[in-house]
């Protein structure tokens, strides 16, 4: 219904452009040539517009991986978040500063540090391991979490 409608509406707008184009080349036919390639050019355009796209093939969409070692890596924050005494305080640090091991499976090992406060209210730097697995869904399980003072 939109396809017609989108067609009726360039036919439209086409009638009205050659009636406008016959006035003006009527007072001025210098102007003759440059207008019939306009109009070609619009046609043309508008014929490219109006043709349908092919779906994507099987072959140039990606595949959806679920998970990888950077979401493991952020995951492990959430689960060494929960054995601290004060978890609004923690930072972590970047990626590339922490090991993350893929045990195959949907299983990583995580070797990092986290400095968050003590319940002394001190900063202090604590490393850990963390080892978790993807059960799907978006949903992790930890399967380990070692704080190491």
């Amino acid at each position: 219904m939109s396809a017609l409608l989108g067609t009726v509406s360039i036919l439209a707008f086409l009638v009205l452009l050659v009636l406008l184009i016959y006035y003006a080349v009527k007072k001025n036919p210098v102007w003759k040539k440059c207008l019939i390639g306009v109009i070609a050019s619009f046609a043309l355009l508008c014929y490219a517009i109006s043709l349908p796209t092919p779906p994507p093939s099987a072959e140039t969409t990606a595949p959806k991986v679920e998970h990888d070692p950077l979401s493991a890596f952020v995951m492990s924050q959430t689960f060494v978040e929960k054995q601290l005494k004060a978890p609004a305080t923690a930072k972590f640090p970047l990626y590339s500063e922490s090991k993350v091991t893929d045990l195959g499976d949907g299983k990583y090992k995580v070797d990092s540090y986290v400095d968050a406060q003590n319940s002394f209210g001190a900063m202090i730097r604590t490393n850990y391991t963390c080892t978790l697995k993807y059960v799907g869904d978006d949903k992790w399980q930890a399967e380990e979490v070692q704080l190491l003072e």
